[in-house]
């Protein structure tokens, strides 16, 4: 393993090691970045959230900040001040998920854009939490007795819990019941977590299997025990030829879940590994 991705590797564990309220979120999101991005001045970005929550405190009302004016003047600031938005042109593009370059080109997908949303609202003292709506992120005012969600994709569109129920119902084309859980705060490590997941599914796409497995490598540092990952992670190691490795997780793979319905597809990869080892030797 690159020295690179072993100290990527090394301070992420630490970072997402941290209890939850320990956790610096914008700082895991960078040091994603630094998988793809080496030279990545990670402090500059960080200053630019705080640069920018200066700006977001100087807009809102004297009143109290948890208020429908008050989101509203957070709003403006992020989405027409800093100009803010959605990429419904590129959706896919990796850098839709990269913390900098989101923070750069001032567009990103849903989970980005309430990240940086989340961030500087935090900064100024606005109770904001991610929202795992499965299909698009959003974020919500954490009091029990407001359920103030908002979408930072649009621009920050206020929603009701039925307007929730009506985007699932288009999402799922009704093939899925929507479920109140669906609204409950995700963890910081959740937020990571799918972020990393977005970039698995854009790199093995388009068959980008260094930078799978790079990101795969970082959702077990989040899920160490995750046998899916395990297998796709071995998977990729096969497709780079690092026989050892893949025959190794391939068989951890197994041992973790003996019954896997893919059980004889692993073993023909596995079997395909180990004739790889053998031919090295």
């Amino acid at each position: 393993m690159p020295d690179l991705q072993q100290s990527v590797i090394d301070a992420f564990r630490s970072i997402v090691s941290r209890d939850e309220g320990q956790i610096n979120l914008a700082l895991g999101a960078l040091t994603i970045a630094r998988s793809e991005y080496p030279a990545l001045r990670v402090q500059d970005y960080l200053d630019r959230l705080d640069e920018m929550a200066i700006g977001a405190s100087s807009c809102l009302p004297l009143e109290s900040p948890c208020t429908v004016k008050s989101i509203e003047a957070f709003n403006r600031f992020i989405f027409k001040e800093q100009g803010f938005k959605g990429n419904a042109d590129n959706y896919y593009d990796p850098r839709n998920s990269y913390l900098n370059d989101v923070l750069d080109r001032k567009t990103g997908i849903p989970i980005t854009l309430s990240l940086v949303y989340m961030e500087i609202a935090r900064r100024i003292g606005l109770d904001i939490v991610g929202v795992g709506l499965p299909g698009h992120f959003l974020v919500k005012l954490d009091d029990p007795f407001d359920e103030m969600l908002i979408d930072p994709y649009h621009a920050g569109t206020l929603m009701t819990v039925e307007d929730c129920r009506s985007r699932w119902a288009e999402m799922s084309s009704g093939s899925s019941e929507f479920q109140r859980a669906f609204l409950q705060p995700v963890s910081k490590k959740q937020i990571l977590f799918r972020m990393l997941n977005n970039l698995k599914h854009i790199f093995s796409s388009t068959g980008v299997a260094e930078k799978s497995l790079a990101v795969i490598e970082l959702m077990l540092v989040i899920s160490p025990e995750d046998a899916t990952e395990i297998r796709n992670l071995s998977f990729m190691h096969l497709q780079l030829k690092h026989y050892r490795k893949a025959s190794a997780g391939f068989r951890r793979y197994l041992a973790l879940d003996p019954e896997a319905p893919d059980r004889e597809q692993v073993l023909s990869w596995l079997y395909s590994a180990e004739n790889g080892m053998a031919l090295m030797n």
